[in-house]
């Protein structure tokens, strides 16, 4: 007979079966990896051991079930509703199970399954219809399995006595199963992970032929064994015996109620419920706290223990407070947690316990005072609590997280979310809410924000950007926000900015403004220099009322330029600034103010100016001119210095010229014509207004500037650099020079003077190429961004080694404490402690201490303190130590006694 035998059917004497799914031979998927190998039976909701599940025996029960909803599992002793439905199940050797498709073991079907005797292997088959109640009982007394005897009552409640209980017949002899050509064992079942110390264990009972006490009180605590005999004041048995929730096996256990002690000899075993917690002789004080090494491979609902445990008396509960410290997933950055539970005499209890951590890690995230509660989620250990976020970032905001994990699953959760709160972030950012989620692995931030950034204008931040955001694991560390924006009072589409902790702010976004009938629909792209500027420039359509073209738009933190650009017509725009009037063809793209020609007196006691000569010089490559109205924009001729009429205003209120030479609109806006005359001849230009024109108020004209050419040469070396620079003087023209790389970005200086030296030091990047850009502004709006320069960037420097590292012992803490480090802004600080505890604080550059409890006698902590540049670079790490003296007892100082004393 193979090892893989397969499930015997037995038909009951009514002839009729549950219809079986797969039949035959329980192939090498029978073996069910999720079984308990004490369980009797063990019964799953879905197929191939899927799904809830509910173990039968394992407390030595028989297992009869009148109900499958009132099925108690006698693993973890908790009620389990199985939906009136099995699906599969595993059999354990020399068993039986007999299933009704009614309760109470009634209704007109059932189905026996066995084993044969002996056999060593778990069998399974799956079922395609209901079942609702069961018996179990051994192989060879199958008879225990008919629905006609008596029902039992159930664990916990009592079921209903159906109203006419089906009596099945006697089962027919089980078949033989066949053996296969080839036979194969099946694979193990995987035992428990752990022991569960709540499943309840029997008290020591007195033994007959005892002629002592089989119960002492100490401490106040009740001690239950066997037989104990009087020696002295003390009382010692052997055996097994219970104290407070504590049960204690030992050759020798010896209580003694006036010395306060409880001391073993010999083989010792110590355990909370079925939990192991000790393996050796020890000697307890018990108005003490006991704390002794834990043993290895230990868990406590899927954690493992780690270092040191401890056990103290909680009089007024009558139980023992077992602490320990528990190893956490290394997603969580490899430290541990202290918990702790209570045994008492009516058990143990650890379905509620706690962990708390001091300081977890997830990637470059820390979550601070962390605590975590453990819950039972469908039979997985899951692990929830909540914490403090530090978000990385050179202020390091924190924020209200919640985070779970499981153990031996997938499950992991953690985030938060929190608005109103306008917490500095970074260089010139604030956020103002966020909703964020983390995940584990592969480590990822994410969620939700919106942010402000940028200087101060119109009484409110410049830039808002509200939308999707994802941190970015680089260094320096990198935050990506996706949604809508906008620039002080332009909304923006399409927004992006990428902003990294060392203050580099890269934005763009889409823009579509129309304002006194011009405008520009494009993107825009740049960067926010903190609170002091920002400066985004793009490619678009330049809209000069009816008329569009190609051109660029500059928004900065003084204003809006528009230019159209070509090859024919002159490049005249408009532009304003943030806090004054629209500049259109005059005062922007690289033009003059308007000069406002005086009119005669004869002509301003007509009624108004009626037409203006214009002088232009020799080699302009364009002039511009307007007229204004204060009805209407005005109808104008514009006469060049050969008599010639080369641009005429349409009848149309909003009719436009665009010749390829000279352009000319109608703005109702602002109730003026615009003119642009593209390299004009030198001369005398006549504008006159068309009969039947609105009057005309100014008739005004401007000459273009010269061009901002900016030069720069760069000197110095290594991390020290300067540059010197040139540019053509024209009033209110002004230079501000960035330096910009791959991942940096700041601004240098602002120059007025047109020539002048700037000295800087190479700020922390990536080595490789730097830049420096030169932005023209002409009174106060950005015109145009050049690159004048670059140097190649050594490589980052690191912060240097902390000195003075050092652990002291003070009292019952340890005390950590170092020295500053250059080029540090934050420090990360790894304890590792001999009773099994491992933290980590992050302090931030002005902290360069830290008290850590728990130094109990004995103890030695280890401290490894690295500094951390604004960019996340790890520096050297400084390490120190110390230990705490182990506590002098008397047997210790007579055993030193003894061996200095001299022979006589």
């Amino acid at each position: 007979m193979s090892l893989l035998h397969r499930l015997t059917l037995l038909t009951a004497l009514t002839g009729t079966t549950l219809a079986v799914g797969g039949m035959g031979a329980a192939s090498a998927q029978a073996a069910c990896g999720a079984a308990n190998p004490n369980a009797k039976i063990q019964l799953w909701v879905d197929h191939k051991c899927g799904g809830k599940s509910v173990i039968v025996g394992y407390d030595g029960s028989e297992g009869d079930r009148p109900d499958f909803g009132q099925f108690r599992d006698s693993l973890t002793g908790q009620n389990v509703n199985m939906d009136k439905k099995v699906s599969s199940l595993v059999l354990g050797p020399n068993r039986c199970v007999r299933l009704f498709n009614a309760v109470n073991y009634g209704g007109a079907s059932s189905t026996i399954y066995c084993t044969p005797p002996n056999s060593p292997t778990w069998e399974l088959d799956n079922f395609d219809e209901r079942v609702t109640s069961m018996r179990l009982c051994p192989s060879d007394n199958q008879a225990n399995c008919n629905g006609q005897l008596p029902p039992p009552p159930p664990p916990t409640t009592t079921p209903t006595t159906p109203t006419t209980p089906t009596t099945p017949t006697t089962p027919t002899t089980p078949t033989t199963p066949t053996t296969p050509t080839t036979p194969t064992a099946p694979p193990p079942f995987a035992p428990p992970d752990e022991d569960d110390p709540e499943i309840p264990v029997d008290a020591p009972a007195r033994l007959s032929t005892c002629t002592g006490v089989s119960e002492v009180t100490v401490a106040g605590l009740k001690a239950v064994g066997g037989c104990f005999a009087k020696d002295g004041n003390a009382f010692v048995a052997t055996g097994t015996v219970r104290v407070g929730g504590l049960d204690v096996t030992a050759s020798e256990v010896r209580l003694d109620p006036v010395a306060l002690t409880l001391s073993t000899k010999g083989t010792v075993l110590v355990k909370a419920g079925r939990f192991t917690l000790l393996k050796r002789e020890f000697t307890w004080k018990l108005d003490n706290t006991f704390t002794f090494g834990v043993e290895p491979g230990t868990k406590l609902r899927g954690l493992p223990l780690t270092g040191l445990a401890s056990f103290t008396i909680d009089r007024p509960g009558k139980a023992v407070t077992v602490g320990l410290t528990v190893q956490l997933p290394e997603t969580l950055g490899g430290v541990t947690g202290e918990t702790k539970f209570v045994a008492s005499e009516n058990g143990v209890k650890v379905n509620n316990v706690k962990v708390a951590v001091g300081s977890a890690k997830i990637g470059r995230l820390e979550i601070k005072d962390l605590t975590l509660a453990y819950n039972r989620v469908d039979g997985a250990k899951h692990f929830d609590g909540s914490g403090t976020l530090v978000l990385p970032s050179p202020t390091a905001p924190t924020f209200s997280a919640f985070l779970g994990f499981g153990i031996g699953d997938s499950y992991f959760k953690a985030g938060g979310e929190v608005s109103n709160i306008n917490k500095h972030l970074g260089y010139g950012i604030f956020l103002q809410k966020i909703r964020f989620s983390i995940q584990a692995s592969p480590f990822s931030l994410g969620g939700g924000m919106t942010l402000t950034a940028g200087p101060t204008i119109l009484k409110k931040a410049a830039v808002s950007l509200d939308g999707d955001f994802k941190y970015e694991n680089t260094t320096p560390d990198a935050y990506t926000v996706t949604g809508a924006s906008k620039v002080v009072d332009i909304p923006m589409s399409s927004a992006k900015a990428r902003f990294q902790t060392d203050g580099r702010f890269d934005y763009s976004a889409k823009m579509d403004q129309v304002r006194f009938g011009v405008g520009y629909e494009g993107s825009v792209a740049g960067w926010i220099d903190g609170q002091k500027a920002f400066n985004f420039a793009g490619e678009g359509a330049v809209k000069l009322g009816p008329l569009n073209y190609g051109g660029e738009a500059v928004v900065s933190s003084k204003g809006v330029s528009v230019c159209r650009r070509g090859t024919l017509l002159p490049d005249v725009g408009f532009g304003y600034g943030w806090n004054g009037k629209y500049k259109i063809f005059g005062s922007s793209c690289d033009m003059g103010d308007w000069t406002v020609a005086r009119n005669s007196r004869s002509a301003r006691q007509a009624g108004g100016p009626t037409f203006q000569s214009v002088g232009v010089g020799r080699g302009q490559s364009a002039a511009v001119f307007s007229v204004v109205s204060n009805e209407a924009p005005p109808k104008v001729v514009l006469t060049d210095p050969s008599g010639k009429d080369i641009a005429v205003t349409p009848d149309e209120p909003e009719g436009a010229v665009d010749d390829g030479r000279v352009l000319l609109f109608q703005n109702a806006a602002d109730k003026t014509t615009y003119i642009a005359v593209s390299k004009p001849a030198a001369g005398v230009y006549r504008l006159a207004l068309k009969p039947g024109s609105s009057p005309a108020t100014a008739f005004r004209s401007a000459k273009p500037l010269l061009a901002p050419r900016v030069r720069a040469t760069i000197t110095g070396r290594g991390y020290r650099r300067a540059f010197k620079y040139t540019y053509q003087a024209v009033k209110g023209r002004s230079v501000v020079f960035y330096e910009q790389g791959r991942d940096t970005r700041r601004r240098l200086a602002t120059k007025t003077s047109p020539r002048g030296i700037v000295k800087f030091a190479v700020p922390d990047g990536r080595p490789g190429r730097r830049d420096i850009v030169a932005v023209v502004q002409q009174d106060g709006v950005a015109r145009s961004a050049v690159v004048i320069a670059s140097y190649t960037a050594p490589a980052p420097r690191r912060p240097v080694k902390p000195r003075g590292a050092r652990v002291l012992v003070r009292g019952k803490s340890f005390v950590v404490a170092w020295g500053p480090a250059l080029r540090a802004s934050s420090y990360e600080v790894r304890i590792a402690l001999s009773d099994g505890r491992k933290l980590l604080y992050l302090p931030g550059k002005s902290k360069r201490s830290l008290i850590i409890p728990g130094a109990r006698s004995g103890v030695r902590a280890v401290a490894t303190i690295r500094g951390v540049s604004a960019t996340g670079r790890r520096g050297t790490g400084a390490t120190a130590g110390a230990r705490v003296k182990p506590a002098v007892t008397k047997k210790v100082v007579a055993k030193k006694k003894a061996a200095t004393k001299k022979p006589s």
